[in-house]
């Protein structure tokens, strides 16, 4: 999501966000520690961006940042991040 877009986590999940464990920041970065897994999509959405929210639900969008590639995900496809494909920059 960025401004001005949607959040499509309750389209591909319908349980909602799924946690995300970050290592240390280094040289000005960090990566996911674990692998992030939404389990199969629910339902198709277009995917460009993941965000980093302060809580499972409501709560507030921290930031937002766009992947290196937008992707189609169809209902039934499988929705995961490995170790060390979400990176932010942190200041």
């Amino acid at each position: 999501p960025t401004d001005g877009g949607s959040d499509v986590t309750a389209t591909i999940r319908p349980a909602g966000r799924v946690a995300v464990t970050f290592g240390a920041p280094t040289d000005g970065a960090m990566a996911n520690s674990t692998a992030v897994d939404f389990g199969a999509a629910d339902a198709g959405a277009s995917v460009s961006h993941y965000a980093l929210h302060d809580a499972a639900t409501d709560g507030n969008m921290l930031g937002s940042v766009a992947l290196d590639a937008s992707k189609v995900v169809n209902a039934g496809d499988p929705v995961s991040f490995p170790i060390g494909d979400l990176t932010a920059d942190v200041d």
